[in-house]
């Protein structure tokens, strides 16, 4: 199987080589057996033969396979760098597991300290905008071949670079370069955004996914789903709380957007050699072990092959609670319950508690701590437990280090208060460090002659 290869760190790209992924191998695999559902019907061996209907839903579904693995796979032959894991070890998710002075320093301890942008941090970037090229070539490949269904999945690669840019902006400095790949031509090199301009790039990609799907006559309401998620998303990112809920308001519940693993590409899982999951860690930290809440012990989260939901109904519905809160709608503890537990009261509530709109067992209803409290005392309690929720139900999901940036962005809470703090480990880390975003690599500045490096690590 031919391979896809991007020479650059991040957004200085010499060329394109040949367009197919480098996950596929020589040798002749089908992506069919790596993607259920593939949507093509022979190999790609040779890159002549990539301007095809074979090689347009070969670059289709190698989009999806990339996605999958940059958001939190893993390969039997390279360390594993994915979103989930630099962010839940960055955030308070994941713990770096060995941190004794028996152990050879790792990379992963540094992530987790935030005292140190490492190779780590490098290599993600390098992947994020890997797959953001990949993303753009494909686009244009698939406009031009026009196989079946070539609007929706023109959309939904569309709406992935959305979701890689978001993951950009939400563990990057300030100051992105989103330097961009012209189909069937060169690289085009640009100057670094701030972190709200870039959550702009996101929804202006998920709008053109927008266009293109309202072309097709076939059923697209999963795209759209995945569309309307990724939207709200970024619209909460930048304070637009009322519109981010209109996006989502005509997303079922029960609507999953899944990343599928296999035996040769699997999930990556915590466990005890590498990293585990974190148990309130660093003062602030949530008690994801210590709770027993079933959200952190589900199969997506501890096998390697059960499938990821990566954007989803109850995301939906967390982004109207926020608006919710926002329009001091008392609705919103509701709401919340609504998603743990059918139980309509608590007396009246069996224990264990059933499984509410969000599927899982187990979660009792809750009540309304912040009721009698002064009006800003009121809100901040509101948000502390919309936000408690939102980590135990979109846990491993990639979303916790938005949403803690979002905290200090929009919310003015001071990283102190927000991130793990206090010692860390046993190693001479006498305290965390203060860092709440990664830096953008050295070999972008050295090798962007329009980009001049961070503004702000800080907000």
């Amino acid at each position: 199987m031919a391979t896809y290869s991007i020479n650059h760190i991040g957004s200085t790209m010499i060329k394109i080589k040949v367009y197919v992924l480098s996950l596929l191998f020589l040798g002749g695999c089908s992506l069919s057996s790596l993607v259920d559902g593939a949507d093509t019907s022979s190999e790609v061996k040779d890159p002549a033969a990539v301007r095809t209907p074979e090689g347009a839903a070969a670059m289709y579904n190698g989009v999806k396979i990339a996605f999958a693995r940059v958001v939190r796979g893993t390969a039997p032959d390279a360390q594993t760098i994915n979103f989930v894991r630099l962010s839940g070890l960055f955030t308070d998710e994941l713990r770096a597991a060995n941190m004794n002075a028996d152990f050879p320093i790792q990379a992963d301890e540094g992530i987790d300290s935030r005292t140190v942008s490492n190779i780590y941090s490098q290599q993600l970037y390098q992947n994020l905008n890997n797959l953001r090229a990949l993303s753009q070539e494909t686009r244009g490949l698939l406009k031009e071949i026009k196989i079946a269904d070539w609007e929706k999945k023109v959309a939904e690669v569309y709406a992935i670079e959305a979701f890689v840019t978001i993951m950009l902006a939400d563990m990057y400095c300030s100051s992105i370069p989103l330097s961009f790949l012209n189909y069937g031509g060169d690289y085009t090199i640009t100057e670094g955004f701030s972190t709200e301009t870039v959550y702009e790039r996101a929804i202006s990609l998920f709008d053109s996914a927008k266009v293109v799907l309202s072309t097709t006559t076939s059923d697209s309401s999963g795209i759209e789903h995945f569309i309307n998620i990724g939207r709200g998303r970024a619209l909460l990112s930048l304070g637009e709380y009322e519109t981010a809920a209109s996006q989502v308001s005509a997303v079922p519940t029960s609507y999953k957007y899944q990343l599928d693993y296999t035996v040769n590409y699997p999930k990556d899982v915590a466990h005890a050699s590498y990293f585990i999951i974190a148990d309130k860690e660093g003062i602030n930290g949530l008690g994801f072990v210590s709770d027993n809440d079933p959200r952190t012990a589900t199969a997506e989260h501890t096998n390697k092959l059960i499938p990821l939901t990566f954007a989803g109904g109850i995301e939906g519905r967390l982004i109207e609670v926020e608006a919710m809160i926002h329009a001091r709608n008392d609705e919103w503890i509701n709401s919340l319950n609504r998603l743990r537990t059918s139980c309509i009261s608590q007396d009246d509530c069996i224990t264990p508690a059933p499984a509410g709109t969000g599927g899982i067992a187990g979660l009792p209803m809750m009540t309304d701590s912040s009721l009698g409290l002064p009006d800003a005392e009121k809100f901040d309690k509101r948000l502390d437990i919309l936000f408690h929720e939102r980590a135990y139900w979109l846990f491993l999901t990639g979303r916790r280090q938005g949403d803690l940036r979002r905290l200090i962005r929009r919310y003015g809470r001071s990283s102190s208060v927000v991130y793990p703090t206090g010692t860390w480990g046993n190693r001479g880390f006498t305290a965390y460090g203060t860092a709440v975003s990664f830096a953008i690599p050295q070999q972008e500045i050295d090798s962007n002659s329009l980009y001049n490096g961070c503004v702000s690590q800080d907000e």
